[in-house]
């Protein structure tokens, strides 16, 4: 997994930077992400306890709300937090630390709709609605900053910043809700961190390919923009800082803070177009009603197995599925027949997820079979079988005797 997530970024922050697309060194990084992803997922399929189930995937739920946070969450708000200081150092003239500052509307912003957001969803049991809502404010926040000039009023940009970070506040928290929701309590743990780090994956390419785009951009504006006879003081783009900026003469600085401005701007346009294929992606986000509580490690299910058919017992097909926690015990009644009467002699078979037979049990008089001692898991549960008759029979010499063999419970 390490090798395959270094060599994804390092493809994603060399190319067409450091080295051409071409290059055999992006080649070989892209061709040793590809087999790296391929070894981990072989590894992953195999593992007796794997770092990323590969169950998660058969969510729709993890799927979609792992994609809208790769995008929505992981490059929306990192590419605001990497490149927007910056952005005000070389514009407005702020420091450091004064740019950093300036980001605190985004957090504003986030608290003013995550908090509220949340509380409804508690209340309401649905979240589909906030990451629609979520991801159609970030794409207009995205047009927004796309639209900044040099000469744009430091409130407005700050502004546009705070309708981002409300967008953000909307999906950021909810996503997490669905995913959680989405798996019984064995599985919250792990599918929570594999969307977190499928979260971090999305910031770390799309903030090192936005910064190869942005770089390649800002070499072109500042070919066109500055005089040949300044280019020695400019220097190149991995050289040029905000003190060095703003040091240079009046005429040479403004021509760099607008190549800078024509650079970066733009691509927070080709970030609104990404954003709104999220927000139609959101409308296929399943809603699960959310669950109540989650069970005790130690707690009872009780599953009254009415596997029952009009014409008698059950054959192998009924099952009923559970989610358990550690340290659980399963127990319940076998029916059979229109009037659900008890199924004395019934074969229960407890399997696990991957199908293996965990316990077998049958039934008594009653009906009733259980398990015990059951470690966290998502199990299935099929029962089947008449009661066991046995006869007698004789076979004298060669040829085909008929032997007949009638099944029917004993009060039949």
């Amino acid at each position: 997994m390490a090798a395959a997530v270094t060599c994804t970024v390092l493809v994603a922050d060399f190319g067409g930077t450091e080295y051409e697309w071409t290059d055999p060194v992006i080649l070989g990084l892209g061709g040793g992400a590809v087999l790296a992803w391929v070894l981990f997922i072989l590894s992953q399929s195999r593992a007796t306890e794997p770092i990323i189930p590969l169950r998660l995937f058969r969510s729709k739920i993890f799927n979609i709300a792992t994609l809208l946070g790769m995008i929505g969450i992981g490059i929306g708000m990192f590419a605001l937090i990497v490149y927007m200081p910056t952005y005000m150092q070389m514009v407005y003239g702020k420091s450091a630390t004064e740019s950093g500052l300036l980001l605190i509307p985004m957090i504003v912003g986030l608290i003013a709709t995550v908090f509220p957001s949340g509380q409804l969803v508690s209340r309401t049991g649905r979240y589909k609605i906030y990451p629609i809502l979520g991801s159609a404010v970030i794409t207009v926040a995205a047009w927004l900053i796309s639209t900044l000039e040099v000469d744009t009023p430091l409130v407005q940009l700050c502004a546009y910043i705070f309708v981002l970070g409300a967008g953000i506040g909307l999906t950021v928290q909810n996503l997490v809700v669905a995913v959680q929701n989405a798996f019984p309590a064995s599985d919250v743990g792990t599918a929570t961190s594999s969307n977190n780090f499928f979260r971090e994956i999305g910031a770390t390419i799309g903030t090192a390919a936005i910064g190869a785009v942005f770089a390649d951009r800002l070499a072109d504006q500042l070919a066109a923009n500055i005089p040949a006879a300044a280019e020695g003081a400019v220097g190149d783009t991995e050289s040029l800082t905000p003190a060095l900026v703003h040091s240079l003469p009046g005429p040479v600085q403004d021509a760099v803070i607008e190549s800078y401005q024509h650079a970066l701007t733009p691509i927070f346009a080709y970030l609104a177009i990404l954003f709104a294929a999220c927000f139609v992606l959101s409308f296929f986000l399943p809603e699960k009603p959310l669950t109540d509580a989650i069970p005790d490690a130690d707690s009872d299910t009780d599953v009254d197995s009415e596997f029952a058919s009009d014409k008698g017992p059950v054959v192998p097909k009924p099952a009923r599925e559970l989610e358990l926690a550690a340290g659980a015990r399963v127990h319940g009644t076998v029916r059979a027949g229109a009037d659900g009467r008890p199924l004395a002699d019934a074969r229960v078979v407890l399997f696990d997820a991957a199908g293996n037979v965990v316990d077998t049990s049958t039934t008594g008089e009653d009906g009733a079979y259980g398990f015990a001692d059951l470690n966290s898991g998502d199990y299935t549960v099929t029962a089947s079988g008449f009661p066991p008759k046995s006869g007698s029979l004789r076979i004298d010499g060669t040829g085909t005797d008929a032997f007949d063999i009638e099944l029917h419970h004993p009060e039949e």
